[in-house]
């Protein structure tokens, strides 16, 4: 009886101990989550986002989730961006498993009629590793001399979206909702924009000179052309949803993919910088105490990052219904790198808070500068005329060269210098594009008058 009483004792004691060593546990799981929705908040404003939604898994559970600013519940669907390409990498991964596609043979094989389909296998596009350039479309795109080295090109996804389509004999947004969405039960996901907005769409938002102004885009066809496409990005999703799909690779493809698959999508990569890689649809930091799989997103109106920490069995999705090219989106950056840090248990990076306010006042003054440089001699039109007849040659000649010719084409070429096209311009800095353009227009058109001047006397 004394020996059972004392087995009795010992089982209570273990017991006890065991509750209060899980009770610290979680003690300490709802600080960490609590720090993190503080750091949220913060930065959110900081940064001036219109609305955030994010959510926190593990394989089984939400571990967190909250709202900011103009969004009101983690149901709300984003565009997510990029972030689309994992769910196209998933998509041709099932049909990998069904032999219905051979990652290592040229695209031609599926779509006979591609621009130089033979020269490309489905796994360069994949990893970004065609060839295709950045800004090449779906109209236009060239295997460069850079093929089998990293370069990051939407058409690589949409040419996916197109194979898709070919091997499963569906659309891409049927075959996506049918075997990705449905079984996943993301009833907030969708592939049309107008279906999006009948279940709660957030208003996306644009920056134009510091402000953010509401502002809907054209949505990408099924069967987009150009740059932009559904498969590239523009799926439309919800936190809530995007944690079921971020639990879907925890916890082995849940029947929906295997595990090999998802090993490939993750690990199957190409280098893209000293501590990043890209697998297919996602890539890799090393530069955390744990390798972090993650991806981000951006389209015209919103910018998205999501992660996965494959050691620790903890994911999340970061949705933001803005794009503040130049400035805001650095800072949405600092924000899941912040997250990424207090999970990891250390202090994340705040944003400064005058620099929001103080970067967008210098890129206002340099907007301002160039207005100032090409309206000034329309303004001056009048003191021009009065003067006419009195003016050197000379400098009249260099004067017009300068201000009306060499200023408004080198505004109109500031793109190109850049490397980016002026329709991206318009679509990602449309502050920046109508600054230029306005800005050159009225230059050339001030020239226009001066001869016009110049021909009736």
């Amino acid at each position: 009886m004394r020996k059972t009483s004392s087995l009795f004792v010992i089982a209570m004691a273990a017991v006890i101990a065991f509750g209060n060593k899980t009770s610290a546990f979680a003690a300490e799981e709802n600080r960490v989550y609590d720090a993190i929705d503080q750091y949220l908040q913060k930065e959110a404003n900081e940064a001036h986002l219109p609305g955030m939604s994010v959510v926190i898994v593990d394989k089984d559970n939400v571990l967190f989730s909250n709202t900011y600013g103009d969004c009101n519940s983690v149901d709300a669907p984003f565009i997510i961006g990029s972030n689309s390409k994992s769910f196209t990498a998933a998509a041709i991964m099932q049909l990998v498993e069904q032999d219905k596609i051979d990652l290592d043979v040229p695209i031609a094989k599926y779509l006979p009629k591609s621009s130089e389909g033979d020269k490309i296998t489905i796994k360069q596009l994949l990893n970004h590793t065609s060839g295709i350039r950045t800004y090449d479309t779906l109209d236009n795109y060239k295997v460069s001399t850079n093929q089998g080295t990293y370069e990051y090109a939407n058409a690589n996804y949409g040419l996916l979206g197109q194979i898709i389509e070919t091997v499963s004999e569906v659309s891409y947004c049927d075959y996506v909702k049918t075997h990705i969405f449905d079984p996943l039960k993301m009833k907030h996901t969708f592939t049309s924009l107008n279906e999006a907005k009948r279940n709660g769409l957030i208003a996306g938002y644009r920056n134009y000179f510091g402000s953010m102004i509401p502002e809907e885009l054209p949505y990408p066809e099924e069967s987009s052309k150009g740059w932009i496409s559904i498969p590239a990005g523009y799926i439309i999703s919800s936190a809530s949803d995007m944690g079921k799909y971020l639990q879907f690779y925890m916890n082995g493809g849940e029947g929906i993919l295997q595990p090999e698959s998802i090993h490939a999508m993750f690990y199957d990569d190409v280098k893209v910088s000293e501590d990043r890689s890209y697998g297919y649809g996602w890539g890799l930091m090393d530069n955390y105490p744990e390798p972090v799989v993650s991806h981000g997103g951006l389209v015209e109106n919103y910018i998205t990052h999501m992660f996965i920490l494959p050691e620790s069995g903890i994911a999340g999705v970061i949705l933001i219904n803005n794009n503040d090219y130049l400035v805001a989106n650095e800072m949405t950056g600092t924000i899941l790198y912040g997250v990424l840090a207090m999970l990891f248990g250390d202090e994340p990076t705040y944003i400064n808070e005058s620099s929001y306010m103080m970067k967008h006042l210098v890129l206002d003054g340099l907007y301002l500068v160039i207005v100032l440089l090409c309206i000034m001699p329309l303004l001056l039109f009048g003191k021009w005329k009065k003067r006419l007849n009195s003016r050197n040659k000379a400098k009249f000649i260099l004067g017009f060269a300068l201000f009306h010719i060499m200023l408004p084409t080198l505004l109109l070429f500031v793109p190109k210098i850049l490397g980016t096209p002026m329709c991206v311009v318009e679509a990602f800095v449309p502050d920046f594009y109508y600054v230029l353009v306005g800005s050159a227009f009225v230059a050339y058109g001030t020239g226009i008058l001066k001869i016009l001047c110049l021909s009736r006397k």
